[in-house]
């Protein structure tokens, strides 16, 4: 990359930035989502997951957790996680310093810090890494899972909510020549979602950097209704997860080497 597609780089992760902060300011706008059954379903299946996936990886019990984005609401939630974190410490990360300082977090570790820039940890130091709803608003995707990467230990997971940009409805919009709905720019918020994913996109990117999924799930299939309500199954989800409206997908640290290209 030259000086020139660096400072183009820079700039854009800078906007993002500031944009971002004009929305989530303090953290209250995502603390309001987890009193929402369609909000808390999903981070319900991400500690589900998460509990899962350190039972069978066996890591160094000295090992943190770390969760990124974590100030408006934490999807890890100490030894209260199934029982399976134990003695391990959790790194709460948010880049901003109002969100972290409103929230309580029961004697875990608080770091300020951009996630996506470097992250502030050594290589192979961590166990697992947390990203609730944060991966749609990073520009860089691909640098911000290696750097999950590189600070996992051998056999660490990652596990990712996010948005499904081939959600059931959104596929048929598409079908009848209508946008999908994240990528509304006169949406209040979804106008910040600068990557949303697929299934299949998220999956690839995630190979990409070194990594191989072993879970993915959904909270609902969704079908909004233009008076403001919404239809939505749990069960359609269990059944056809690349169908709903959040995907949630845990994946492991693999032995191969990172840094594959994208087809």
């Amino acid at each position: 990359m030259n000086q020139r597609e660096q400072r183009l780089r820079t700039s854009a992760e800078r906007d993002g930035r500031r944009a971002n902060l004009a929305v989530y300011s303090g953290g209250e706008e995502v603390r309001g989502y987890f009193s929402e059954r369609y909000h808390a379903v999903r981070v319900l299946l991400a500690r589900k997951q998460l509990g899962k996936a350190l039972e069978k990886a066996a890591l160094p019990a000295g090992l943190p957790v770390i969760e990124l984005g974590a100030g408006g609401g934490r999807i890890v939630e100490g030894g209260r996680l199934l029982g399976v974190l134990g003695s391990r410490h959790v790194v709460y990360v948010d880049f901003d310093p109002g969100a972290l300082g409103s929230v309580e977090f029961r004697g875990h570790r608080r770091l300020c810090s951009d996630a996506a820039t470097t992250l502030p940890f050594r290589d192979a130091t961590v166990c697992a890494v947390v990203l609730g709803e944060l991966i749609e608003h990073i520009y860089d995707t691909r640098r911000l899972l290696e750097e999950c990467h590189r600070i996992l230990a051998p056999g660490g997971v990652v596990v990712v909510t996010t948005p499904n940009l081939a959600a059931l409805q959104d596929r048929v919009r598409f079908f009848a020549g209508r946008s999908p709905r994240h990528v509304n720019p006169l949406h209040r918020y979804l106008w910040l979602h600068i990557r949303p994913f697929t299934a299949s996109s998220l999956t690839e990117v995630f190979g990409a950097a070194g990594f191989d999924v072993t879970e993915l799930e959904s909270n609902f299939v969704v079908w909004r209704k233009k008076s403001g309500g919404r239809f939505q199954s749990r069960s359609l989800a269990r059944l056809f997860p690349r169908l709903g409206s959040i995907l949630i997908v845990c994946a492991r640290k693999a032995e191969r080497s990172p840094l594959r290209p994208l087809t």
